[in-house]
């Protein structure tokens, strides 16, 4: 999902109209909905002897972000976005002005990325032994990953809109976070 993401972030930040721009931003928010609902699924069920219990329980969050969040971006495709700003400088990237189902989006992307990284200092603080050195280098490669989702997300909300100058900072925390889930195996 999140190589979609980037992918599509890429591509938006080399287009050379402000119909290309809005277009790959638009197609960028599927890969985003989907990526809340398998982390949380995953934070649920990493390294945890009764997975299949806690799974359980929290299935109807589970559902909730697989199936809200989704939803959202393709029902309101034409809504996520008011309008986008042209650089005025040379070098400047565009800048994309969020309507209120992006916003919608973003909020609630916070909130899945702070309910994945409160499962996983869960699991952190109760492994033990030699598992524990895995589990850190998995979370904290996470919480890299995640943490800059949260603070790219909580930029959009503040500013109500989208710079896509932070693309360089987004490819490179999935570099930084995939080093370090790396180190855990």
């Amino acid at each position: 999902m999140f190589a979609l993401d980037q992918l599509c972030a890429g591509l938006s930040a080399h287009a050379g109209s402000m119909q290309e721009v809005v277009f790959w931003q638009r197609l960028r928010y599927i890969p985003m909905s989907l990526a809340p609902g398998f982390w949380i699924r995953f934070s649920l069920s990493y390294a945890r002897g009764n997975a299949a219990e806690f799974v359980r329980r929290q299935r109807w969050l589970i559902l909730l972000f697989f199936l809200a969040l989704p939803a959202l971006a393709v029902v309101f495709w034409k809504q996520l976005f008011l309008g986008v700003i042209e650089p005025v400088v040379p070098g400047m990237a565009w800048v994309i002005l969020l309507g209120n189902p992006a916003m919608g989006f973003h909020a609630a992307m916070i909130l899945a990325y702070v309910v994945v990284l409160a499962n996983l200092e869960t699991t952190l603080r109760a492994s033990v032994g030699t598992m524990r050195w895995k589990v850190k280098f998995m979370a904290l490669g996470l919480a890299i990953l995640l943490g800059v989702r949260i603070y790219l997300s909580s930029q959009d909300l503040i500013h109500a809109h989208e710079d896509l100058l932070f693309i360089p900072l987004s490819a490179l925390s999935s570099i930084m976070a995939v080093g370090f889930i790396w180190w855990s195996f």
